[in-house]
């Protein structure tokens, strides 16, 4: 592996960050019909939040990590904390299951008691120019990621969310 310098590595990771709240953003607006407010992944509240007629309907805090990442305490309680302060559905948004089961701790108790639910999406989605650097340095970890335009991310977005239809009827 390589060094990357800190404030890339913060670039890099707000940009891959923001980039899977900005598909979801795309997808419940223009193919199902909601009213989505994001926020910078970097900010103290929500990533996402819902609305359907005016009425707030979910809140999301989204990952969009490697497979070998997972939470730690503070990443954990963080993300708890801010997702507790909304009485709507609350869904912790990740690429994989293993970013929470393989988490230490009481993180996936303290998920369930706060009632917030899991939506894993199954791959990462990377920004073009960070897909063709992992190509040629590290070929082995794109097999977990798509590329924004892969129809696979919205179909699998259309998927994971279609209950929220089912709550507006």
């Amino acid at each position: 592996m390589f060094h990357v310098p800190r404030n890339i590595m913060w670039k890099y990771n707000h940009a891959v960050g923001q980039l899977r709240v900005e598909i979801i953003k795309d997808v419940l607006e223009n193919e199902m019909g909601f009213e989505v407010i994001t926020r910078p992944v970097t900010s103290n509240d929500v990533d996402v939040k819902v609305f359907y007629n005016d009425m707030l309907l979910a809140v999301m805090e989204v990952q969009n990590w490697k497979r070998s990442s997972y939470f730690n305490n503070v990443k954990g309680e963080r993300a708890l904390r801010i997702l507790r302060k909304y009485d709507c559905v609350r869904l912790l948004v990740v690429s994989f299951e293993e970013n929470v089961f393989d988490t230490p701790g009481d993180f996936v108790e303290n998920l369930a008691f706060s009632n917030v639910r899991i939506v894993s999406m199954g791959y990462q989605v990377m920004l073009p120019k960070y897909y063709q650097m992992f190509q040629e340095h590290n070929p082995e970890i794109i097999r977990d990621m798509k590329l924004p335009d892969d129809p696979l991310v919205k179909e699998t977005v259309i998927e994971k969310y279609r209950f929220l239809q089912e709550l507006t009827t």
